[in-house]
């Protein structure tokens, strides 16, 4: 391989690497204002009063995830929320007030973003 042609590929390789790290602080910046929007007030109204720092159904208090960075490092635990709250397990169907299909689909779309 030529040099002009290895100088245009690490060209390249700088340039898609740069398209990478911005789309990712992108990313990242939309799923921090999305927690803030959606994930944040869905787990206040329907998941803390029984998986808080109070009261911990299943041995699970919620209330520790505070940013959109510390459910990503907590990715296992997320994964069972996620498949209760597609399955209709949570909140439980004796549970009011419930949330709306359009909040629900929108902490399932949050959750399976940010994993």
């Amino acid at each position: 391989m030529n040099s002009k042609l290895r100088g245009h590929l690490a060209v390249l390789g700088v340039v898609i690497t740069c398209c990478a790290v911005e789309a990712s602080a992108e990313d990242g910046a939309e799923l921090r204002s999305e927690f803030l929007n959606v994930v944040a007030p869905f787990v206040k109204s329907y998941c803390l009063d029984c998986h808080g720092a109070e009261v911990q159904e299943a041995k699970l208090d919620l209330s520790e995830y505070s940013s959109a960075e510390s459910i990503a490092k907590a990715h296992q635990i997320w994964a069972i929320v996620l498949e209760r709250i597609e399955a209709g397990e949570m909140p439980p169907k004796d549970a009011d007030p419930q949330p709306t299909a359009e909040q629900r689909r929108g902490i399932v779309e949050w959750i399976r973003s940010a994993r």
